[in-house]
């Protein structure tokens, strides 16, 4: 990356390969890590006997020399090192036949495989050799690849899998380091999801490596003092530009007559190579420390297979401290030695009713899985049916969900997943972006919401006027006056119509008389009211008219309060104090607040809906007080307010408290949002998409909603009354409800008016053409 002429005495930061012994010098550190050490651990760990070493480049001989000296020196090493040299890299057929014809005895017999290590100077000669391979059709359970590349991502074997073959290669960038793929985070997409982050060139990695190291380096020995820069007299920092002995920059010219070192090469180059473990260096290529020679130490090499059905996995790693470590089956002479398979850990936290240690009865001794119950356990137990693999499940050890750190790190179920300390958590974990840039989630398993949880309000019995309550005190009034207003109509249509009118003696002077006076009509609609019957009725078809329509009208009204006084009269009611997040964001008398550190928490801060920002504040002019650690802590404060504190928590466990003793506890209002628990697996998890497929599954046969209703409410203590939390006045009768019987009853008396009117024209011309005819 940087080349200077040694007389300068500056390192040079390569990323090619380790170079020959004649061109070795002590200025050189070398990015790149040598792969003969971990091929020879391989041959080791498969025990081939022939190999077929098939390189394209002359560098590749230094690899080649070293596996004929460990061959000479080791009777227990390789017996045959066949090799070929790949002229044209587009025309390697006859080559290839010529080997698989040399091991036809081989395949008769089924004895070994083929081994090929392939050394190519370039990922495009990589995948043009291997399309001659699939070509050939040597692609079958016999023949086995190794290659000697450390950017095995780079190259696209996943189309192999369905062969049978088996495919092995080295990648000094790991994908599922939290700390390599955090750094790609920062310096590529910011903000981004960690799992989206895509892999890179290894020549780009190196390049980033050796840059930061670079930088690193310096900024570590920058002393404060700018007139003694890095330690050295001579070396001064003025305005942001070095001066060498007073001269400004460094001196970059060429000369072979130049004999004079650069003050500060040696100076570097000591410096780059100086390693302490206590302060080292993590980069996207992993640790970076060299020894006297400049080659890389300390570090680690991923080892990853594609075979039969399997993509690109990881399955073990090389270091030359602690050697070779392969995680998977190992197979001797197409034996496989007993080596069973690793269960998955799964992690959850205690938490009723997802995640609870099952109560022993009197003999009972549970063991294994067998030791926990609940929504999760049971979750996990059908994953991994579906899914079909083993497990073991226990809780996470500091008994926390995950929070993040200023340094980076997490604790809790997240630290756990990303420290490989667990392959799976099904465990109440609401999905977030922070969570979801440090580990997977899958599809939700169950949607839920923040929601509010304040004491149930103590019930109140019928009081002596509980009679009224069925309807609104609007109706009640709109009821007095439709009474007042049909008794004066009556009484007015009563007195224009002449068919109300007879002639009687005995009861005035003139002898007409009129049945319908005022207090009559009040008895008349007072007995419809009370379903009862008078000896007086209407006799014109007005009066008739504006008696059916209020008998239609109190028949109605009647039916509807007798429907709802039962209830208000044997019913207590509850009066909750809130009954939506607005009333309770604008009210100052009662507390409240969420569990600290959560997610709930970090909703109120991060949000910008103004009732939920007001919210906070005011939740942060209370301080720590309406903070608390545990869920249960929570639940507890809201029993001992006395109606003064609400519960900010999840609606899931909100329901399923409100469902238990002492049952005094209600929701109130609807979530204030949506958001789900997830299924979390490291960043990259093989186990991802099975488990995502898996969850999909459950949900579509609706075995995730028979979870729920066996967890919360067929264990549910409080039976239905603990569910009734609607105050009284909600149930009542309001004017909408009864409205169309008042139109009725309008409509009715406007038209016995008219029709009043006309009868008494008519009678009125009746008798006028009478009184002619008489005359």
């Amino acid at each position: 990356m940087i080349n200077y002429p040694e007389y300068y005495e500056e390192p040079d930061l390569t990323k090619n390969e380790i170079k020959s012994e004649m061109s070795k010098s002590k200025m050189q550190l070398y990015l790149r890590v040598d792969l003969i050490p971990a091929i020879i651990e391989l041959i080791f760990f498969y025990d081939w006997k022939t190999v077929y070493y098939i390189y394209n480049y002359e560098e590749a001989f230094q690899k080649i020399e070293i596996l004929f000296d460990r061959q000479n020196k080791d009777s227990k090493f390789i017996e045959n090192i066949i090799l070929r040299k790949v002229v044209d890299i587009f025309d390697c057929r006859d080559m290839l036949r010529a080997i698989e014809a040399s091991n036809e005895n081989h395949a008769q017999n089924n004895e070994n495989k083929i081994v090929f290590i392939l050394d190519m100077d370039s990922n495009e000669n990589y995948m043009n050799f291997l399309s001659q391979v699939k070509d050939l059709g040597m692609t079958k359970n016999r023949y086995f690849y190794l290659l000697a590349t450390m950017g095995i991502y780079e190259l696209d074997l996943n189309e192999f899998k369905h062969g049978g073959a088996t495919f092995l290669g080295f990648s000094i960038v790991d994908y599922h380091d939290m700390n390599s793929i955090r750094l790609l985070s920062d310096l590529l997409q910011p903000g981004e999801p960690l799992n989206k982050i895509p892999t890179i060139p290894l020549e780009a990695a190196l390049l980033i490596d050796g840059l930061l190291y670079f930088t690193w380096k310096m900024h570590s020995v920058m002393d404060k003092n700018s007139n003694n820069l890095f330690g050295l007299r001579g070396v001064k920092l003025h305005k942001s530009e070095i001066y060498v002995n007073k001269t400004k920059g460094i001196d970059c010219s060429y000369s072979l007559n130049n004999t004079t070192k650069w003050v500060l090469g040696e100076f570097v180059n000591n410096l780059l190579k100086k390693y302490s473990e206590e302060n080292s260096y993590k980069g996207v290529t992993g640790k970076l420390a060299f020894d006297s020679d400049g080659k890389r130490q300390n570090y680690t090499l991923g080892i990853y297979k594609v075979a039969l059905n399997h993509p690109l996995k990881k399955i073990g790693f090389f270091s030359k401290e602690k050697g070779l470590t392969i995680n998977e089956e190992k197979i001797v002479k197409n034996e496989k030695k007993n080596d069973p398979v690793k269960p998955k850990v799964v992690i959850s936290i205690l938490d009723p009713p997802f995640f609870m240690i099952r109560p022993k009865e009197p003999g009972e001794n549970f063991t294994g899985n067998d030791r926990y119950e609940g929504f999760c356990a049971d979750l996990a137990k059908k994953i991994s049916e579906i899914v079909n693999f083993t497990y073991e499940i226990r809780p996470v050890r500091d008994n926390s969900f995950g929070n993040r750190y200023p340094n980076g790190s997490w604790n809790g179920v997240v630290g756990e997943l990303i420290r490989h300390e667990a392959d799976i958590a099904v465990a109440p974990l609401t999905i977030t972006s922070q969570r979801e840039r440090a580990i997977e989630f899958s599809t939700p398993f169950m949607d839920i919401g923040i929601s509010i949880m304040i004491k149930k309000p103590k019930k109140e019995k019928p009081g002596v006027f509980s009679f009224m309550s069925p309807l609104d005190s609007k109706i009640w009034i709109c009821v007095i006056l439709a009474f007042a207003g049909v008794s004066v109509v009556l009484y007015l249509v009563s007195r224009f119509s002449p068919y109300e009118w007879h002639y009687d003696a005995s009861k005035n002077e003139n002898g007409l008389n009129n049945d319908f006076t005022i207090l009559n009509t009040l008895w008349f609609n007072l007995a419809a009211v009370m379903q009862q019957g008078v000896d007086i009725t209407p006799k014109s078809v007005s009066g008739r008219l504006v008696a059916s329509v209020w008998w239609f009208f109190t028949l109605i009204l009647i039916s509807s309060y007798t429907a709802n006084l039962a209830a208000f009269l044997t019913v207590e009611r509850m009066i909750s104090p809130i009954e939506s997040v607005e009333q309770l964001s604008r009210q100052t008398e009662i507390q409240y607040g969420a569990l600290e550190g959560g997610s709930t928490q970090e909703f109120f801060r991060t949000s910008k809906v103004d009732t939920y920002q007001r919210m906070w504040n005011f939740m942060q002019s209370w301080g720590p007080t309406v903070f608390v650690k545990t869920n249960a802590e929570g639940v507890q404060k809201v029993r001992d307010s006395k109606g003064k504190y609400a519960y900010l928590l999840e609606s899931s466990l909100n329901e399923y408290l409100n469902e238990r003793e002492p049952c005094d506890t209600i929701k109130v209002g609807s979530n204030l949002d949506s958001k789900g628990y997830g299924v979390a697996t490291p960043i990259r998890s093989e186990l991802r998409d099975p488990i995502n497929l898996a969850i999909l599954q459950l949900k579509e046969e609706g075995y995730l909603d028979q979870l729920k209703t066996r967890w919360w409410y067929d264990k549910s203590k409080c039976g239905t009354a603990g569910s009734s939390s609607k105050d009284s006045s909600q149930n009542a009768l309001n004017l909408i409800n009864v409205a169309g019987i008042f139109y009725i009853l309008i409509t009715g008396l406007i038209l016995s008016i008219f029709v009043a009117g006309c009868e008494l024209m008519y009678k009125a011309r009746k008798q006028s053409k009478k009184k002619n005819v008489t005359q």
